[in-house]
């Protein structure tokens, strides 16, 4: 018997099996459109014929998409790979609905019943004129209208409102929506109403000394499977789309070996559309883009004033030996346009290394250098621009680990590299050193063959780390300053408890009276400064005493964790939500002013003035910036950090199913441990917190092309792409 007879007749004995899948997924998709948009009830004729149509579409499609592409994909790799897809696809699928990316809309297939009825009685409060009563709305959520009561007495309806004088009820019974609500007129000639719904009875007086309105609302909750049958069917439906993308990425047998290498350019060149790029912004913005926060460290750089440590010193020390350059913050930007643009090539280089085509190369580094964010940041006085380098840098290496399995660290010069970007990433934002740490202590225990050698590296990263902070500080005199430490951080927390009634003890209430009045704490889950900047907000308090901080925020969140636990994610709007939420977003310190001129600058002290070098470009790229962060999808897809979040784990994804190996996960791991930690410490919506993981997520594009071939190694793809700048 041929090969093709037992694969037929394993496909005819595998058909019930994948029709009924079929049909089964047919459903979820048919439900999906159907509470999407037909808007007559599921029993009614036109949606269970729409539903019958859409059910015997859908069948005959999965089953061919089923039984033609995945399972005969499938069927070349093993149980485990088509396993793992299943569950990443279920995971991507939960996720998008979690973060609520795709809203589930407010439909429901079986109504509650509801009554209710409402009877003026003869008894009239005695400062009453009269015992009128007026209904002036009735909603149910499925009617308003007032002619749906049945009456009896003598009622009269007026202008839309139902209204008698005498005794008399009305009834209204059929399905809710979620609440029935009622509107009452009250005033000087009212009289007393009771309200019979759901096996409850409600005496109500309605006079009171001016006309005014009383509104009554009685909530019919729903069953819970309603809410599961929705949410099912949108988890289904999408997680099968994310398995028919990933199915295109998993290794099958019959592969193409590569064609003979292209020409590749010098690594330097693919530096140039990125260079010329953001020199024309800086060019536009000059001397750069500074905000209040750029001017303290511009100023502590140049007058020559004690340094502080808010800001990251290194920082203001790495802008003090630039200006012995040219005494300007352009010098600042032009340094910081070259650092990335020649990281960003090394990493170019470095994909061309694993055989991605010169086009794939030339198009990844266009992207990278007209993205918007990377039109505003690169030329912005922030350390979160050189941290954000550095994060790229510290991935490339990362990447490099992963795809050679351990061996690119081997030599010595890479991990000098490694080092050396460590030492960055953990100097130029605070939190950066417990994300470093973290995430080489996971690749520490994962890589075995290079444990020694990954341990070397971080005892370096962390000695260099403490003689930073330690003995290089010491010789220029950088002090802590007015820094409050993770005080804001527990602070907000705080107020979230305060907010919801958490039980305080004596002591607790006392100490947080001295902070600010207990009765006047406000809480605003997107940003702590509502709070912190209120007027006599005593900041030294906290100063002084932050172990009395961390006790009280320890204790209030071991009585009500969930609270914390809200809080985190309420607050952490820009690290979970692609849209926005509710939330502001802080984008870029370019901003539109009354008379329509633009400022870039801050007011300061040290002669810094914004003083444009191309003037008729200010407005093309201001209107540019407000077109992509305007409208909610492009603002969606270029502004908000949490896409490149999601985006750089699913590319990881895609590579681990792609060349069959689990550790390939593990190029997503920066990302996935820099937004969890802020996840838990985010104090505003600043997305140049996350500016590393938005640069990450430019770059997978490019590991999307990553080509899965049967020719060896290159001999030259352990090279570092740092380490190519180098060459």
């Amino acid at each position: 018997m041929t090969e093709a007879g037992p694969n037929r007749s394993i496909e005819r004995q595998n058909e019930p099996k994948i029709l009924v899948i079929s049909l089964f997924l047919a459903i979820q998709f048919a439900l999906c459109i159907y509470l999407r948009w037909i808007p007559y009830p599921i029993h009614s004729k036109r949606a269970l014929a729409a539903m019958i149509l859409l059910i015997g579409l859908f069948t005959i499609c999965t089953d061919f998409i089923i039984s033609r592409w995945i399972l005969i994909r499938f069927r070349r790799t093993t149980k485990t790979v088509f396993c793992f897809t299943l569950l990443a696809s279920l995971i991507f699928g939960g996720l998008l609905l979690a973060v609520q990316t795709v809203p589930v809309p407010d439909r429901y297939f079986f109504l509650p019943d509801g009554s209710v009825k409402i009877t003026a009685i003869a008894e009239k409060n005695p400062l009453s004129n009269g015992k009128k009563v007026e209904i002036l709305y009735f909603d149910t959520g499925t009617t308003d209208n007032i002619n749906a009561f049945e009456q009896a007495g003598n009622w009269s309806v007026q202008n839309k409102t139902v209204v008698t004088e005498e005794e008399g009820s009305l009834y209204w019974n059929g399905k809710v929506f979620h609440r029935i609500q009622l509107l009452f007129a009250s005033g000087p000639d009212c009289g007393i109403v009771r309200i019979d719904w759901a096996g409850k009875s409600q005496r109500i007086d309605l006079y009171a000394e001016q006309a005014g309105e009383i509104l009554f609302t009685q909530d019919f909750p729903f069953s819970w499977i309603n809410r599961a049958l929705i949410i099912s069917a949108y988890w289904i439906g999408i997680s099968f789309l994310f398995l028919l993308f990933l199915t295109l990425t998993v290794p099958v047998k019959s592969q193409k070996k590569f064609a003979e290498s292209e020409a590749i350019p010098a690594w330097w060149v693919f530096a140039l559309p990125m260079i010329f790029v953001w020199t024309i912004c800086l060019l536009t913005f000059w001397p750069g883009i500074l905000t209040p926060d750029s001017v303290v460290q511009w100023g502590q750089a140049v007058a020559k004033v004690p340094l502080d440590n808010r800001n990251p010193a290194i920082y203001t020390l790495l802008i003090r030996l630039l200006t012995t350059v040219s005494n300007t913050p352009a010098i600042v930007a032009f340094a910081q346009i070259l650092a990335l643009s020649l990281v960003t090539a090394g990493g170019i280089r470095f994909l061309l290394n694993q055989h991605i085509s010169v086009k794939t190369a030339w198009i990844l580094s266009i992207i990278m250098a007209f993205s918007p964010v990377n039109l505003f940041f690169p030329i912005t006085i922030w350390k979160d621009v050189p941290y954000g380098i550095s994060m790229l840098a510290v991935f490339l290496i990362l990447l490099q680990i992963v795809i050679s399995d351990g061996v690119w660290l081997k030599k010595r010069s890479n991990r000098i590299w490694l080092i050396l970007s460590g030492i960055c990433l953990s100097l130029f934002r605070h939190n950066g050193f417990p994300v470093l740490v973290a995430t080489l202590v996971i690749f520490l225990l994962l890589y075995r063959q290079i444990r020694g050698l990954l341990f070397q590296a971080l005892v370096v990263i962390i000695a260099a780390y403490g003689l930073v902070l330690g003995p290089v500080y010491s010789v220029f005199h950088v002090t802590k300053g007015n820094d409050n430490g993770i005080n804001p951080i527990l602070v907000h927390y705080i107020s979230a408890h305060i907010e919801a009634e958490t039980p305080l003890s004596e002591s607790e209430r006392t100490w947080l009276n001295q902070v600010y009045p207990l009765d006047q704490w406000k809480y605003d889950p997107c940003v702590i400064n509502n709070l912190w900047f209120l007027p006599g907000f005593n900041e030294k308090v906290l100063q002084e005493n932050p172990k009395e901080v961390m006790n009280i925020f320890l204790s209030l969140s071991k009585k009500a964790p969930a609270v914390s636990l809200r809080h985190a994610f309420q607050s952490s709007n820009m690290i979970l939500k692609i849209q926005h939420g509710g939330c502001y977003l802080y984008r870029i310190g370019l901003l539109g002013q009354s008379d329509g001129t633009l400022k870039w600058v801050e007011a300061n002290q040290f002669g810094v003035v914004q003083e444009s070098k191309l003037p008729k470009l200010t407005d093309l790229l201001f209107n540019f910036f407000l077109k992509t962060a305007g409208p909610t999808f492009p603002d969606a897809i270029f502004w908000r950090p949490a896409i490149y979040t999601y985006w750089t784990l699913f590319v990881s994804t895609i590579l681990a199913l792609r060349f069959s190996k689990p550790k390939y996960l593990l190029i997503g791991l920066l990302t996935l441990v820099q937004s969890g930690m802020m996840l838990f410490i985010t104090i505003a919506q600043d997305m140049r917190y996350q500016y590393g993981v938005m640069l990450i997520g430019i770059f997978c594009i490019g590991l999307l092309f990553l080509p899965k071939t049967t020719i060896p190694e290159a001999k030259n793809q352990s090279d570092d792409p740092i380490e190519e700048i180098n060459r």
